[in-house]
C-alpha cells in the first residue's frame, strides 16, 4: 500500500520531501555542467573539436553551434529548451560557485536545489527537521507522522481496508487518526506530560498535532545543540507511542506508562551518546536530565 506520494518523496529535504531526488533535474544538472565546462575548459582538446566542428555559430548562451549538424552536441543544448517549456529560465549562473582564488566550480547539487525551488512540490511538514542523532528509521517514521501517513486504524480504514472498528488502540475513546494517536490521545497525553517534566519544558495544554508537538522546541530558550538533544527526546517519544499501540493491536498487551516513559529516556540515551558528540553522556545524569553543561 502506497502511502506518500512520489512527489513527496523525490523533494529536497528542504522543501519538507523525503529527498530521494528526481531523476530530470539530475539530468538537467549533468547537461548544464557540459555548458559550463565549455565557457570555463575552452583550451581543453575536447572543447577545441567542438569549437572546430560547429564553428563562429553560436546559440542564445554563447556556445559553438550549427543546428544543422546532428549529434550528441546538439542533443545537450536542447536541455535549454526543454527547461523553459518547465518554466524555468535564466539558469546560466545556477550552479556555478565562485572560490577565494576567484576559480569557478559547478555544483550539481545547487543546481538541482535551484531546479526544485522551481518546480518542486513544497511539502507541509514545518517545523520537523532530519536529525542525524536518530536512527534514519525513526527519522523517517516521525517525518511520515507530522504530514499524517502511518497505518492507524482510521488511515486504514480511509483506504478501504476492513479493520475491526476504528477507536484509538490506547484509550478506547476516539477515532485514531495520526493526530487523536500521537497528541490528543489522553494516554499518550500523560506519556507527553512526563516526558515534559523531565527534559523541563511545561506542558502545552493546546497541542493539537505533531506539528504543534514539534514546533515547541524551536519556541525554547537554549543553544541549536540543546534544542537538536529535545528533538532526538520528542522523537523516541512519537517511536515509544507507536510500538506501544502496536503492542495492545497484535500482542494485546497493556500500556504501562511508566514502563513507556523508562524506555524513551533509554532510547534516546543511547542515540544521543552514540551518534552524537557527546559520548561522555552520565546514565544518572541525563534521568534527572542535568545535561546543559555537558553539550553547551
Amino acid at each position: 500500500m502506497r502511502w506518500v506520494s512520489w512527489c513527496k518523496i523525490v523533494t529536497p529535504k528542504f522543501m519538507g520531501g523525503l529527498g530521494l531526488g528526481e531523476i530530470r533535474s539530475l539530468n538537467w544538472a549533468f547537461l548544464a555542467k557540459w555548458k559550463w565546462r565549455i565557457k570555463s575548459c575552452s583550451t581543453q582538446l575536447w572543447a577545441r573539436v567542438i569549437s572546430a566542428i560547429h564553428g563562429s555559430q553560436n546559440n542564445v548562451d554563447n556556445i559553438p553551434l550549427k543546428k544543422d549538424i546532428r549529434g550528441v552536441w546538439k542533443d545537450i543544448l536542447a536541455s535549454t529548451k526543454d527547461m523553459e517549456k518547465a518554466g524555468i529560465t535564466e539558469s546560466d549562473r545556477w550552479g556555478i560557485v565562485t572560490g577565494e582564488d576567484s576559480s569557478s566550480m559547478f555544483s550539481v547539487t545547487l543546481f538541482r536545489e535551484e531546479v526544485m525551488k522551481k518546480i518542486g512540490t513544497k511539502v507541509n511538514v514545518a517545523p520537523f527537521r532530519w536529525n542525524a542523532w536518530a536512527p534514519i528509521k525513526i527519522n523517517l517514521f516521525v517525518w511520515r507522522s507530522v504530514i499524517g501517513w502511518i497505518a492507524t486504524k482510521a488511515a486504514l480504514a480511509d483506504r478501504g481496508v476492513n479493520v475491526r472498528g476504528t477507536t484509538c488502540s490506547l484509550c478506547g475513546c476516539e477515532r485514531e487518526s495520526v493526530q487523536h494517536l500521537m497528541a490528543t490521545c489522553i494516554m499518550s497525553k500523560a506519556i507527553w506530560w512526563h516526558i515534559f517534566s523531565w527534559v523541563k519544558i511545561p506542558f502545552p495544554l493546546n497541542a493539537q498535532s505533531c506539528q504543534d508537538l514539534m514546533g515547541i522546541i524551536q519556541q525554547q530558550c537554549g543553544s541549536s545543540k540543546w534544542k537538536r538533544v529535545i528533538e532526538v527526546v520528542f522523537f523516541a517519544t512519537m517511536w515509544r507511542i507507536w510500538r506501544s499501540r502496536n503492542d495492545i493491536v497484535f500482542n494485546n498487551a497493556k500500556l504501562s506508562v511508566t514502563r513507556t516513559v523508562t524506555l524513551i529516556k533509554e532510547d534516546a540515551f543511547l542515540w544521543v551518546k552514540n551518534r552524537s558528540p557527546y559520548g561522555s553522556l552520565n546514565w544518572g545524569r541525563w534521568c534527572d536530565f542535568n545535561i546543559r553543561d555537558v553539550i553547551m
